[in-house]
């Protein structure tokens, strides 16, 4: 009997040391991560910036959310970018060159539709109402989904 319970003593503790293990090893430095899990991290967080900006449009995440996750997700993906191209710099030995200036003509544009969506955003957010963010119209006066009275000078027209 003693035998048994000895037995059953020892499983239970190969059981709860199986199962503590993941906690008790240490968390990988930053450091330490390569380049390829660096990468892998990368596109999990592309990911989920494209699954935000889902969210977001089919109304699922409420605007102050969406903003501040999505302001997160863009600060982490660019500090593993960062820390990639550091890696491979450090892996070639060599410093980087500076981009072509096809590279910076096409920065340049993308930073254009940046600014050119940024614009479009806020005189949407202009024109929506401030208690729903629902659309309205410069004519409105109270508001179509929540009946809040709109003042006509929070009402910009672009």
């Amino acid at each position: 009997m003693i035998g048994v319970a000895l037995a059953a003593f020892l499983l239970l503790l190969a059981a709860v040391y199986l199962m503590a293990r993941p906690y008790l090893a240490p968390l990988p430095e930053p450091e330490d991560l390569s380049v390829e899990q660096l990468r892998a991290d990368r596109e999990r967080l592309r990911a989920q910036v494209r699954e935000l900006d889902a969210d977001f449009e089919t109304g699922k995440l409420a605007r102050e959310e969406y903003r501040r996750l999505r302001a997160r997700r863009l600060q982490q993906l660019e500090g593993v970018t960062r820390r990639i191209r550091e890696l491979e710099h450090l892996e070639d030995g060599v410093e980087p060159e500076p981009a072509p200036p096809r590279l910076e003509a096409l920065d340049r544009a993308v930073e254009d539709r940046i600014a050119e969506r940024k614009r479009l955003l806020a005189e949407l957010e202009a024109r929506s109402c401030p208690t729903c963010a629902t659309p309205i119209e410069p004519e409105d006066r109270f508001c179509r989904h929540c009946g809040a009275a709109l003042a006509t000078a929070e009402v910009k027209d672009p």
